[in-house]
């Protein structure tokens, strides 16, 4: 048995195991046909299970001959518009968040005077770090 997840065939193999002086070729299945029967069968689901018999590829050259299924696949993102638009969404806050928080920083910084420029000068210290001492008062002499 085969499993194999959302996926777009890139190449598969059914047949006799190649080695030992035999290519196999000629008990081999065209690779088209395994493909298709495969994409038939699997296409569009997320999982599949597929039993590597000559019953599910309905014809065997070489009956009674040991064969491999061999599937090289390629997943496929299973996004739809809702789930794209959604990721959109979320992008775009995100981005106007940052903005909106960066231009009121510029405001703040250049209108000191207000409640934001205000507040931007008394809770604004934590990006400055610890090069900035707080000023005690005491002359340190």
């Amino acid at each position: 048995s085969t499993q194999s997840t959302g996926s777009s065939g890139i190449n598969a193999e059914y047949g006799q195991r190649r080695g030992e002086g035999n290519d196999g070729s000629q008990c081999q299945y065209d690779n088209d046909y395994v493909l298709n029967k495969l994409a038939a069968k699997c296409n569009h689901n997320r999982a599949c299970i597929v039993e590597a018999s000559a019953k599910f590829f309905e014809t065997d050259p070489c009956p009674d001959t040991p064969k491999t299924l061999n599937v090289y696949y390629k997943c496929k993102s299973h996004a739809t518009a809702a789930d794209k638009a959604l990721i959109a969404f979320i992008v775009i806050l995100l981005l106007c968040l940052v903005g909106g928080l960066a231009l009121w920083v510029v405001y703040a910084y250049r209108n000191p005077t207000t409640p934001s420029g205000l507040f931007l000068i008394k809770y604004g210290r934590f990006w400055k770090g610890s090069i900035y001492k707080e000023d005690t008062g005491e002359s340190g002499i």
